[in-house]
């Protein structure tokens, strides 16, 4: 369930205000209401986090070889940050005058190696020696009064060096500061350079775990700074001698404690509901077996907003099922079950509670497997070649083994879309029930359940499924209801012309219910698919299992085949079981997921800075 927020508003002394967010990190309940803040300590914080990630970023590509030997330590004055970003814009300007070098050697390689300081004496002496780097036209074209010396000739170009003045219309070859051999003789010296460089980066590779640590506090003191400098003051005051205020967010069941601790500090302190244009955090609160859909959301990214709805039940029970058609093969099902044991198992081991993930990942997996005896699929094998035990336990009216189950799947899968559908306006008319709109999601109740009908004609087969005529009565009304009171405010009439006014609108909206039951066969074809490719690789790999010397390869050939058709589950379940809860779902609930999560103002360790500790 979404948890009821309260909105409280907190004054202190000026001079107390720093104190006033220690307390409060410490009781750490309060979603604090940032403003936009600037202070020159905000300013330092912020460029050194720059740092610190930056030099993180560096060090990742210095990690040393387990097999290899241990990084030399060294000494160093300053920063761990520092000495990283120094070593790193060290060697970026070594490869810089490395590739620089490298583009000189490349432009003077045709005329030998040779040191340009001599042609500079020669010619402080009088004897002035000019090279050129002519086209062959240019240099047959040269007149007989023009005394040249070709030093080389190729196809295109001649290289030579002009005895007179220059040689008119053309440019001379402009003389490199240094000679070939000298150029790569610097290279060489460079790249000892960088070699030495990233020694040192590998040795301090081996301590970013201080940087990552010092990066959470950086965070926490960044935190603590937007926060003190973002607390409003009055301004008619001397600066210090007035006083300040700061507005957040904290659950309904912690405004005792706060109370409590405002009392004891002497603040002056109102709790009250949110207001409707307040930008209430969401704070989600389910049991521990609800609780396992959460990865999802983290990986989606995805936070309901404060007002709307908490689905987390109906998108964990319908993933599981969206999952398990989706992947479809007992198998596949156990395997995965299988690993997600194992990493169970280490947890207890270490003793550690088993990982989220890892309880959706054996979740996923039970329905998985669920679902691949009862539909007869065991890694595609043809179920005449399968045992008569497994037989018995298949459900046959989608099992494998029934030449009609391809049907029977997708009624089935059209089906859970209108239970799906049918759920979120029952969802709405709770919500709207003190208010005839309620009558508007009664009418798009009654379109999706009048719909499946329609479906199953038009998809399946017209002749097996005739529309009954009670659907064309449920599409009607339904119609009739949405139209009339989908958009009422208190003022029928009102509704009425809304609905007139956005009539094309209104009416694809029937469209869309139908759009959006069909959108559900993606669990059959997908599933589909998968059986296609599972059968496809023992066709092409099974034939190797019958001889010894090919056995062993033909396992290794079988499990990478099967092991890339569950990646390919994965990636479909991605794209197709999130999208049914994320957009068919979520928009007939009405839901944008424009929410943000409940962080309170606390005293943290983060992730990287256990591992700091660790480390040190």
């Amino acid at each position: 369930m979404i948890v009821p927020m309260k909105k409280i508003s907190l004054v202190v002394m000026e001079a107390e205000r720093e104190a006033a967010l220690v307390e409060l990190r410490k009781l750490g309940v309060v979603h604090l209401e940032i403003k936009s803040a600037a202070s020159d300590a905000l300013t330092a914080l912020t460029e050194r986090k720059s740092k610190l990630d930056s030099s993180v970023g560096v060090l990742r590509n210095f990690k040393p070889q387990k097999k290899g030997p241990a990084p030399v330590p060294y000494s160093f004055e300053g920063t761990l940050e520092g000495e990283t970003l120094a070593l790193s814009e060290a060697r970026k300007s070594e490869q810089e005058a490395i590739s620089a070098e490298l583009k000189e050697i490349s432009r003077i390689e045709g005329w030998g190696d040779f040191e340009p300081e001599e042609l500079r004496v020669l010619g402080a002496s009088g004897v002035v020696l000019t090279p050129y780097e002519l086209t062959v036209k240019a240099y047959d074209a040269l007149g007989p009064d023009v005394r040249v010396i070709v030093l080389s000739r190729s196809k295109t170009f001649v290289r030579c060096v002009s005895l007179d003045s220059p040689i008119p219309g053309e440019t001379p070859f402009a003389l490199p500061e240094r000679s070939r051999s000298a150029l790569k003789a610097s290279i060489d010296e460079r790249r000892a350079v960088i070699a030495e460089l990233e020694k040192k980066l590998t040795y301090l590779s081996t301590r970013d775990g201080e940087l990552l640590g010092a990066i959470d506090r950086t965070l926490v003191d960044m935190e603590f700074e937007a926060a003190r400098a973002g607390m409003d003051r009055d301004e008619d005051l001397p600066e210090g001698n007035g006083i300040a205020w700061l507005c957040g967010f904290i659950p309904f069941d912690a405004a005792d404690a706060l109370k409590k601790h405002a009392s004891a500090n002497s603040w002056a302190l109102i709790v009250d509901d949110p207001a409707e244009d307040d930008h209430v955090p969401t704070k989600l609160k389910n049991s521990p077996i609800v609780a396992i859909v959460q990865p999802i959301f983290d990986f989606l990214g995805t936070v309901p907003n404060y007002r709307e709805y908490d689905v987390s039940v109906w998108f964990l029970l319908f993933f599981c099922f969206f999952f398990a058609m989706i992947f479809g093969d007992a198998i596949y099902g156990a395997s995965m079950f299988a690993i997600g044991g194992v990493f169970a198992l280490l947890a207890k081991k270490a003793g550690k509670p088993v990982p989220t993930a890892v309880r959706l990942l054996m979740t996923l997996s039970a329905f998985t497997m669920v679902w691949g005896v009862l539909t007869l699929t065991y890694l595609g094998i043809d179920p005449d070649k399968l045992p008569a035990i497994l037989k018995s336990l298949d459900v046959y009216w989608i099992s494998n083994d029934n030449p009609a189950s391809g049907d029977n799947i997708k009624v089935l899968c059209f089906i859970i879309g209108t239970i799906q559908l049918s759920i979120a306006h029952v969802k709405n008319i709770r919500r709207d029930f003190g208010s005839l709109k309620w009558l508007g999601q009664l009418g798009q109740l009654l379109m999706v359940v009048g719909m499946v009908s329609v479906v199953f004609n038009l998809v399946i087969n017209s002749e097996k499924f005739p529309v009954p005529l009670p659907s064309l009565y449920l599409l009607g009304g339904g119609f009739l209801l949405s139209f009339v009171f989908s958009n009422y405010e208190g003022n029928l009439l009102r509704s009425i012309l809304a609905s007139f006014a956005n009539f094309v609108s209104v009416f694809l909206g029937v469209v869309n219910v139908f759009a959006d039951i069909v959108s559900y066969i993606r669990l059959w074809a997908v599933g589909l698919a998968g059986l296609a490719i599972s059968q496809t690789v023992n066709n092409m790999l099974g034939p190797m299992l019958g001889k010894a010397s090919l056995f062993f390869f033909g396992i290794l050939a079988l499990t990478f085949g099967h092991g890339f058709n569950i990646i390919l589950g994965f990636l479909s379940v991605i794209v197709h079981g999130v999208r049914l809860n994320m957009l068919e779902f979520s928009v007939h609930l009405g839901m944008e997921w424009s929410g943000f999560e409940y962080r309170p103002f606390k005293e943290r360790t983060g992730i990287n800075d256990a591992m700091s500790k660790e480390q040190l």
